[in-house]
């Protein structure tokens, strides 16, 4: 299986022991990847570096081998991924238990893109982003949105808000908030900026006005709107809310930058 050669199987197998017990001496019986051991119930294999047509494994220098593991060795040769070296790039919120990580193959809702220069991109859940990550982003960024949702909800319930009718108003960050039932659907203004986008729901309305409040896009489109011709600013207020790029998308008022978000 290793080649042609001259001797026999049993002066193969040991010629192949014996070289392969040097290698394991050489690296004092520990996997040079991840440090395990066999008493640590690793499976200890001698990795080639390099293959030379013809030559049987133990015909090679002993600078051309090494010592890995298994689950090591097996990541060298491409057939499982790589244990390090992912960069996270990127995080998707599926809504509930229909992902499926792509390194364990347990139901995710969260799935966290990460990349290799040795391996196809993968969408993984929280665990396995930081375990092969070799860091918390995965983690810290779910507890950030558990504390933004925490944040949200105390906003959308809080008794600051004031009901007039049918139109419920609140100070924000120095922001008038006024959110008016048309009939037909609830409307966001903001410090007498009418939008255009519509809400089915009064508690939809109130988490959209957190989120540009709190994200800062408020701030920064009513800023322009001041910094802006009356003309421009009506004519951005029309579409602040919508989420949608308007025909005049590209002109180069402040007001502009900002809409579609707002």
């Amino acid at each position: 299986a290793y080649g042609a050669s001259s001797v026999s199987t049993k002066s193969n197998q040991e010629r192949w022991q014996q070289f392969r017990d040097e290698i394991l001496d050489r690296d004092f019986h520990a996997c040079v990847k991840c440090g395990r051991s066999a008493k640590d119930g690793a499976i200890l294999q001698v990795h080639h570096l390099k293959y030379i047509l013809g030559r049987v494994p133990w015909e090679y220098l002993h600078s051309d081998c090494t010592t890995l593991c298994k689950g090591c060795h097996a990541v060298e040769h491409g057939i499982i991924a790589p244990r390090t070296g992912w960069k996270y790039v990127g995080h998707d919120d599926l809504g509930d238990l229909r992902g499926e990580c792509d390194y364990c193959g347990n139901h995710i809702r969260h799935v966290f893109y990460v990349q290799h220069p040795d391996w196809q991109t993968l969408g993984v859940g929280t665990i396995c982003c930081d375990l092969l990550t070799e860091s918390g982003t995965a983690s810290e960024r779910i507890e950030s949105m558990a504390r933004m949702t925490e944040k949200r909800e105390r906003f959308v319930s809080s008794s600051r808000w004031k009901e007039y009718g049918a139109m419920w108003s609140i100070t924000q960050q120095r922001i008038d908030v006024q959110i008016r039932w048309t009939g037909s659907a609830y409307v966001i203004h903001l410090n007498g900026v009418t939008g255009t986008r519509r809400f089915n729901g009064l508690a939809d309305a109130k988490a959209h006005v957190f989120d540009i409040i709190d994200g800062g896009i408020a701030e920064t489109f009513l800023q322009a709107a001041n910094s802006s011709s009356e003309a421009t600013a009506r004519r951005s207020a029309r579409t602040a809310a919508g989420g949608y790029r308007p025909s005049y998308w590209n002109c180069r008022e402040p007001t502009c930058i900002y809409q579609s978000a707002f």
